[in-house]
């Protein structure tokens, strides 16, 4: 599987405009979702997903803007949820999902996942969802997890920040600020 997966050649990299594409496309679903009446989408940039395999230095081996440091690396994800941003206004909740261990030899480093993190909710996403292996691995870096939304995804916060006890207990409930 592994030589398979990260030896061989699957398909042709994608030209500078298919990745273009590939973030309006993701941003035409969004819009297409709201148009439909859902309140809320989750970006998927976990799992090995498209997302996430170009943020990934093993899967990602481009030497335009889309590859090569991991600054570049995490290029796509933000620009996705800025296009999605853009298309469906500030007011439409959106979730990012995020791989915080790649566990795979040549995976993202700590520093990394964080610098996307960052990256992406400046961009415009919600407080990025990042899927927990082990929140004493997590705690051990320094960084706490929040309200738990399903078995193995929690909400990355910053060690200075804290969730209320009433948001704890209702994670259905809407961030602050948002309103019907």
């Amino acid at each position: 599987f592994r030589r398979v997966l990260f030896r061989s050649k699957i398909a042709d990299e994608p030209t500078e405009a298919d990745v273009i594409d590939m973030a309006q496309a993701y941003a035409d679903a969004a819009a297409d979702a709201k148009r439909l009446g859902f309140d809320v989408i989750e970006l998927h940039g976990a799992h090995a997903y498209l997302i996430d395999e170009f943020f990934w230095a093993v899967t990602n081996q481009r030497t335009d803007r889309w590859g090569g440091s991991a600054e570049r690396r995490a290029r796509l994800s933000a620009e996705i949820v800025r296009a999605v941003r853009q298309r469906c206004g500030e007011r439409f909740i959106l979730v990012y999902r995020q791989s915080l261990l790649d566990l795979v030899e040549g995976g993202s480093t700590f520093d990394e996942v964080v610098a996307q993190v960052i990256a992406v909710e400046a961009a415009g996403a919600c407080r990025p969802l990042g899927q927990v292996v082990s929140g004493a691995a997590w705690a051990a870096q320094g960084v706490q997890v929040g309200r738990l939304v399903s078995g193995a995804a929690g909400l990355l916060r910053r060690p200075a920040t804290g969730v209320s006890s009433s948001s704890a207990t209702k994670p259905w409930a809407k961030p602050a600020g948002i309103q019907s």
